[in-house]
């Protein structure tokens, strides 16, 4: 945990297993929310951006630079 803080990264995930035992109903009532909320167009997840194979280098660039918001893919 001190070199997450000495290196100023950030760090994401979520420990769920006593959740989820505690509330067997919870995963597929969320998973159901999110789903009903993509199809009424109320959630709106970023688009990927697509890199040619040639652009990798950009591509980590972008990706440490953070403009990169959500998934940088690598194409052929």
């Amino acid at each position: 945990a001190n070199r997450i803080l000495v290196k100023n990264m950030s760090v994401g995930g979520a420990v769920w297993g006593g959740h989820v035992q505690g509330n067997p109903g919870y995963a597929a009532a969320t998973q159901r929310a999110l789903g009903e909320m993509f199809d009424t167009g109320k959630l709106h997840p970023p688009t990927p951006i697509h890199y040619s194979l040639a652009d990798a280098p950009r591509a980590l660039r972008d990706l440490a630079n953070r403009k990169v918001l959500w998934k940088a893919v690598l194409t052929s």
